[in-house]
């Protein structure tokens, strides 16, 4: 069993249905949740055992992009990340906190480890005396949330957890090229082919 906050407020986790809770948690809730199970189970890599792949590591473009969102911009977290999908046997609220038993990260464990890395860095390094940096950091990070589902499976609920973790996990790919319907200069080339050529220029797949 392990304890994730769910500070009533701005911030909170609201009951869907009676099997289902959606909406956000802190971003130093979530890496408290992350110590707290780690602390239970002794490997974090077991909130994994349920998705379809591990951490992925550092160095690939999107973990790098979330890196780089935490260490400068923590409190902007929940406007850009899809956010995260939890399964447990039960959960129970209790006050500000919600009791999850044998909980697992089907969707979203470049998010959670990539929070883990981070935050662990910045909390855990030691060392004594102000660092007013870090205070700064500490000070964004907890304006910072994460979008977050937790669904209830029950003791025998394999097979409804095996559908949620493909669904969850199952979305077309956005590849680099879709980004040119971002560019203002593309749109407006869209618009003079249009009016001046009546030629259609796609900068959106499937338009």
């Amino acid at each position: 069993t392990v304890y994730l906050s769910a500070t009533p407020g701005p911030y909170e986790l609201a009951k869907s249905d009676g099997d289902l809770l959606v909406g956000v948690v802190r971003l130093l809730s979530m890496y408290e949740f992350l110590q707290g199970f780690r602390a239970a189970a002794g490997d974090l890599d077991e909130l994994y055992e349920k998705n379809v792949r591990r951490f992925l590591g550092s160095r690939g473009k999107v973990n790098k992009a979330m890196q780089l969102t935490l260490r400068e911009t923590p409190e902007r977290f929940g406007l850009y990340n899809n956010g995260i999908t939890i399964v447990v046997k039960d959960f129970v609220r209790n006050g500000e906190k919600v009791e999850l038993t044998d909980p697992y990260v089907v969707n979203g464990c470049q998010t959670t480890r990539t929070i883990w890395e981070v935050c662990h860095q910045r909390l855990e390094a030691g060392g004594t005396g102000s660092d007013p940096a870090l205070d700064a950091w500490k000070a964004k990070a907890a304006e910072g949330v994460v979008v977050t589902k937790i669904v209830k499976v029950g003791a025998n609920g394999e097979g409804l957890l095996q559908e949620i973790t493909r669904f969850t996990n199952t979305q077309n790919a956005v590849r680099e090229k879709d980004f040119v319907a971002l560019s203002s200069d593309f749109r407006d080339w869209a618009r003079q082919m249009a009016d001046r050529h009546g030629i259609f220029l796609e900068t959106q797949r499937g338009g």
